[in-house]
Parts: C-alpha cells; sequence; structure tokens
C-alpha cells in the first residue's frame, strides 16, 4: 500500500482515489441512521439533475462560467454533429477503461503531444466520459499536492461538493494532526453529494483518535449507514459521551477493495 505523508502549516496529515473526496471533517473541541435511503437517494438525485441542467446551460450560452478558483469569461458553444456517442451498457466506474464499451466509444484524438485523448458513450441515461494520457504527461493532470488536497477537508468550506481524495488504494485513510492535544466533544463528517457513483463511498467509513500517531482508539464504525452533508439527511454526527482527549483525528476505509 503507497501512503503519503505530509504535514502543512494548518497541521494537515492526509494519506494516500477510493475514499473520494467525499467527506468534509469537523472537529469540535470540548466537553445515523439509514432513514429513507431511497427518498434521501431521490433527492440528491434530483439536486444532480438540476445541477447538470444549469452547468449545460452555462456551457451552451455566452457569458460567466463561475467555479471555486476562479470566474472565465465563455464564449458559448455551437452544436457539432461530426462526432456521434455510441450507446452501450452502463459501465463499472472504477477508473479503468477496461471494458468493451470503452473500446467502442467515440474517440477525440488529443490536439498535440502530451495532450489528452477523450472518450465518449452514453447509456441512454448519462454520457460517460473516458480520459486517457501519457504517463510522462501525468503530472500535469494530477491536481494539488497531497497536503493541499488533504486541507480541503477542514477548510470551513461546506457546500456538498469535493473536497479531497486519496489513492486508489485499500484502506485509504485521512487524517488531520490538531497541534496539540485537545479535549474532543463530536466529530462531524460531511458527504460529498455531487458525485452519483461515490454516494455511498463512506458507508463502511470508521474514525479513531490517537494522542501519537502510534496508538489508536477506534470511535465510530459507520457499519453500512448512508449519510448526508449539507443536504440529503445531514452530516455525520459522533458525539463521545465523554470529551476525549486527541491530538490526531482520522477516518479510513477497511479493506473497500
Amino acid at each position: 500500500m503507497r501512503q503519503h505523508d505530509f504535514r502543512c502549516a494548518a497541521h494537515i496529515l492526509a494519506a494516500s482515489v477510493l475514499l473520494s473526496g467525499v467527506l468534509h471533517v469537523t472537529v469540535v473541541r470540548g466537553g445515523g441512521t439509514n432513514r429513507g435511503a431511497e427518498s434521501l437517494r431521490e433527492l440528491v438525485e434530483s439536486d444532480w439533475q438540476l445541477q447538470d441542467e444549469t452547468r449545460m446551460r452555462e456551457l451552451r450560452e455566452p457569458g460567466l462560467v463561475r467555479f471555486v478558483e476562479t470566474v472565465l469569461q465563455w464564449g458559448g458553444t455551437v452544436p457539432n454533429d461530426s462526432l456521434s456517442v455510441p450507446r452501450d451498457t452502463t459501465p463499472t466506474l472504477n477508473g479503468r477503461l477496461e471494458e468493451p464499451a470503452w473500446q467502442k466509444a467515440a474517440k477525440a484524438p488529443a490536439t498535440a503531444a502530451g495532450e489528452p485523448e477523450f472518450r465518449f458513450f452514453h447509456d441512454g441515461r448519462q454520457v460517460y466520459v473516458g480520459v486517457t494520457f501519457l504517463s510522462s504527461s501525468e503530472g500535469r493532470f494530477c491536481g494539488d499536492a497531497t497536503a493541499a488536497d488533504a486541507a480541503g477537508a477542514v477548510d470551513g468550506v461546506r457546500n456538498g461538493l469535493y473536497s479531497f481524495h486519496t489513492n486508489w488504494e485499500l484502506n485509504p485513510w485521512w487524517q488531520v494532526d490538531l497541534g496539540a492535544l485537545h479535549s474532543l466533544g463530536k466529530v462531524v463528517i460531511y458527504n460529498r453529494l455531487d458525485y452519483e457513483p461515490g454516494l455511498h463511498n463512506a458507508d463502511q467509513l470508521v474514525l479513531s483518535t490517537s494522542t501519537d500517531e502510534q496508538h489508536w482508539t477506534v470511535r465510530h464504525e459507520n457499519r453500512g449507514k448512508f449519510f448526508g452533508g449539507v443536504s440529503a439527511g445531514g452530516p455525520l454526527v459522533v458525539n463521545f459521551s465523554q470529551p476525549v482527549q486527541a491530538r490526531f483525528v482520522r477516518v479510513h476505509l477497511p479493506n473497500p477493495g
């Protein structure tokens, strides 16, 4: 198992996309049940559809397109029927493009050496996009450094979107170093709600604490229960019956492979 161990000024420590950016974590210093799973899922999927429609409208029409990092002046798009997107069976979304559907997908070749190639197909309900590029170009597309990416879980932004990710591996974990021992009253974890395949990634989440980063005490095992975040039933709230002394707080997925 490959893990990354980095600290930054905010005392963030993260490991090595199976935990998949699903969480935003709030640690509260001081002193879920699986309710209506189907109705919660319908609520989340309805919100996804609205977000998709809004984003597509932004892409079609000229104007400002807002991202978390910046705002772009967009010139709009013109429909192009030259690329026919075939229909095929729903793929397994595992980060690999090995299924026959991907081999038969429409291809948009790389525009220059080192640029990505795109593949497209749909299953009658959703359009799937696969991207391939040379390993020598990986650094251009790998995103933030581990510590900076991990900090997204404790940056105070709670909007239902991606916060951080881990590598594709067994037992992925994320943890925060609080810098010193603190008395913790509860931990609040917000699920990522903008990505359907990852909606239940955190169902088996385990929460642990440590005073020295060597010896860990399990404080909560979620045992397959779905939890939401800014919507969809609310976040996972782990209340401690007595204040817990800890410097490190970790969440991980046990043997998700």
